[in-house]
């Protein structure tokens, strides 16, 4: 990958992207969010003090870029980010709208989109290719809210609206795991695959109470 472009700088990224610069270390990175941090993101977050105020973008980008290329656009996805060729899209927003917007874009790119999300305690990432748009893998048929659900957006909504159920810190870290497992796979393995195993090739993991479960392309 030449380019990615990550939706959200939040807890998942926080924790996602110095993993993500020292595994793909020539990737250039595009990391875009319109929200600052307050001191209540601190206890799920991994950001310094001396981050309070800053765009979150802005204040990740400032402290990874010593070790790889990142750069930031402080403000919100609205399904268009100009003047980039991106290779993938990683959608860690913690709303549905964004999510809707980075397979759309993934579409209109023909690139990979790899979506995460988290509640209270439970994890979830997921792969998705435009080839399988309106499958049973497509994230916009499993869980069809994503079209419709504008909750916690802060592009649709205004004031408590915008608030996103908390989380511990532990499911960010998760999140941005399973994210980076995924990555890997469908980046440095499948290619060099042969072509009878890729069916059992991941396509979500998540984490519950109950423990890790992984749903697989011969799932459909």
């Amino acid at each position: 990958m030449k380019k990615v472009l990550i939706i959200g700088a939040g807890g998942v990224t926080s924790y996602l992207l110095p993993v993500f610069l020292k595994t793909f270390r020539d990737t250039e990175v595009v990391l875009m969010d319109g929200d600052k941090l307050e001191v209540r993101n601190l206890d799920r977050q991994m950001f310094d003090i001396i981050d309070i105020g800053l765009f979150k973008a802005q204040a990740l980008a400032t402290k990874y870029n010593r070790v790889g290329n990142v750069e930031s656009v402080n403000t919100f996805f609205t399904g268009e980010c100009h003047d980039h060729q991106f290779d993938a899209i990683i959608c860690c927003a913690d709303n549905h709208e964004a999510r809707k917007n980075a397979l759309n874009f993934a579409d209109e790119r023909r690139i990979p989109a790899y979506i995460g999300g988290n509640e209270y305690f439970d994890s979830q990432a997921m792969f998705y290719h435009p080839t399988m748009l309106n499958t049973p893998h497509d994230p916009r048929i499993k869980f069809p809210n994503i079209m419709t659900d504008k909750s916690g957006s802060p592009v649709s909504c205004q004031g408590a609206e915008q608030e996103s159920s908390p989380q511990l810190a532990v499911a960010n870290f998760a999140c941005a795991a399973f994210l980076m497992q995924l990555l890997w796979i469908h980046v440095e393995t499948a290619p060099t695959m042969e072509e009878e195993y890729k069916s059992c090739l991941p396509v979500e993991l998540y984490s519950t109470v109950s423990g890790n479960h992984t749903t697989q392309i011969k799932d459909a």
